[in-house]
């Protein structure tokens, strides 16, 4: 009887797995943070816990990637305080500040992202929490440029 019930949840979590691994799954980017749409194509999810900014990378299907970036610098930006700078250094697969971000959590994030190759930094202003984000990556009109 007993043998009998391994096999029984054996089936059940074969068969469990066999759906979650269908290749009809569509992938979502997660709930929390900010997700924002990276210019190259792909994603980054912005996410304040606890007392760090943390930043994770996805790719144009929504599949976690590790960071194609050496590091980023944000500068946080309090309605009644003074701004934080800090700067975002690789852990596995995120780019994680050191704990300096103090609650509440309700401020804008200046995030520049630097490439190894020496490729332009990729920005974003986002306001946290809400996710309005501007991608700060577009080109200045002629007519606005000073020389």
């Amino acid at each position: 009887m007993k043998t009998l019930l391994h096999w029984f949840i054996f089936v059940l979590l074969a068969a469990n797995l066999a759906w979650a691994l269908e290749p009809g799954t569509a992938l979502k980017l997660p709930e929390s943070g900010c997700n924002l749409a990276r210019t190259g194509g792909g994603w980054i999810n912005v996410e304040a816990t606890e007392n760090r900014l943390v930043v994770k990378f996805f790719d144009s299907e929504k599949k976690t990637m590790p960071p194609d970036v050496v590091r980023a610098t944000a500068r946080v930006v309090y309605p009644a305080r003074k701004d934080r700078r800090v700067v975002l250094n690789p852990d596995g697969d995120t780019l994680v500040s050191p704990p300096s971000i103090l609650p509440p959590l309700v401020f804008r994030i200046h995030l520049s992202l630097f490439a190894t190759d020496g490729a332009e930094a990729e920005s974003f202003v986002v306001q946290y929490p809400g996710g309005s984000a501007i991608n700060t990556n577009q080109q200045v009109p002629a007519e606005l440029e000073t020389n």
